[in-house]
């Protein structure tokens, strides 16, 4: 099949580029595959790209002008394809769309979590606000096919639009680079070997829930050190905390290896992939109830779920070190699980629905 595969950024640190580049890699192995984007971080020998050209940020509407410019593409050429395969609400016209998200659900968690009256209001009428929502609402009328990442992301979608027919494939991990093994982080961050490491990974602190893990470090003791991976306008301090925020992507299956733990009380997500990368490495997860997460965490398992609440946070990672014997069966089952979550798993899924398209039938 000739498949037009578009999305915004083509690698990097975002959830939905990185996603894009592990099923293009495998895609292109039986298919013919080009990807429409504005920027590529990663150039794959023998794909066809096509670029289109946006303002960068800090202009409003930079986004919607490559949703406006990439739909246009495909309204042009759509007949020279067998499958368009879009993102979320980047692209109108695709016959299959990857929800990575729902920006209404994502509207109101952010609401009923927020005490400010005057935010509420600004979410609601922000311009950009309206615009992604419009979008959102005929990119889930008008495809073909709707997948969701998640159990989660389709009951929100089912909810808010009342769509019925979406078909849920998970996101997937590479197995073989995020794999239990050795790192030298824990010593390059003079981190002492008796301590046990808590990683987090995430920019935008606030709406990952980083607040709650410092608080959690109270409640520890000195037997943990938090590492936090990611970005954001403020820099948390303390003895027990190191932050790095300037790493190449490429290497952050090391910080992955060198982690006991990984902690993750986000706000909102959709299927965090960082979760499924610490399964793959063997390092169990406490996390919140968020989608995604009750697909791949089993608590009391491979990790716990848990409230957003720094004591709450420190009891689930407690019930996990009470015993080194606990620690590796953890450890074991967090594998275990993640070997069920591979990107040839989820690209299985995939073609059976191009297939579907190519042959003009229903899955």
């Amino acid at each position: 099949m000739k498949i037009l595969f578009t999305t915004r950024y083509f690698g990097g640190a975002d959830g939905v580029g990185r996603y894009s580049v592990e099923i293009v890699k495998l895609l292109m192995k039986k298919h013919d595959v080009e990807v429409l984007t504005s920027k590529a971080d990663v150039i794959i020998p023998g794909l066809h790209y096509k670029f289109i050209k946006i303002p960068t940020k800090p202009f409003l509407f930079w986004e919607l002008l490559f949703t406006l410019r990439s739909s246009w593409f495909v309204f042009r050429n759509k007949k020279n394809y067998d499958v368009v395969h879009t993102q979320k609400t980047e692209t109108l016209g695709g016959d299959i769309v990857t929800m990575h998200s729902c920006h209404r659900a994502g509207i109101e968690t952010r609401n009923d979590q927020d005490k400010s009256f005057l935010k509420k209001i600004l979410r609601k009428f922000w311009p950009l606000n309206i615009l992604r929502l419009f979008v959102e609402k005929r990119v889930i009328k008008k495809a073909k096919i709707i997948v969701a990442v998640s159990r989660g992301v389709r009951a929100e979608i089912k909810k808010f639009y009342g769509r019925r027919n979406i078909e849920v494939v998970f996101n997937g991990v590479d197995t073989d680079m995020f794999s239990p093994g050795v790192s030298s982080i824990k010593k390059e961050l003079k981190i002492p070997e008796n301590k046990n490491v808590l990683l987090f990974v995430g920019n935008g602190y606030i709406s990952k829930g980083l607040n709650f893990v410092i608080d959690s470090l109270k409640y520890l003791g000195k037997d943990f050190h938090l590492v936090i991976v990611g970005r954001d306008s403020w820099v948390p301090e303390g003895d027990n905390i190191s932050v790095e925020s300037d790493i190449n992507s490429t290497d952050i299956h090391l910080y992955y290896k060198a982690a006991d733990c990984f902690v993750f009380p986000s706000l909102y997500e959709a299927f965090p992939l960082v979760v499924l990368e610490s399964l793959s490495t063997g390092v169990p997860v406490v996390a919140a109830n968020v989608n995604g997460v009750t697909d791949c965490i089993d608590d009391g398992v491979n990790g716990h779920i848990i409230e957003r609440k720094g004591i709450d946070i420190a009891f689930g990672i407690k019930k996990i070190f009470r015993d080194k014997n606990i620690l590796k069966k953890y450890k074991e089952n967090s594998r275990a699980t993640a070997m069920e979550f591979t990107w040839e798993k989820t690209l299985d899924k995939l073609e059976l629905l191009y297939e579907s398209i190519n042959n003009n039938t229903n899955i």
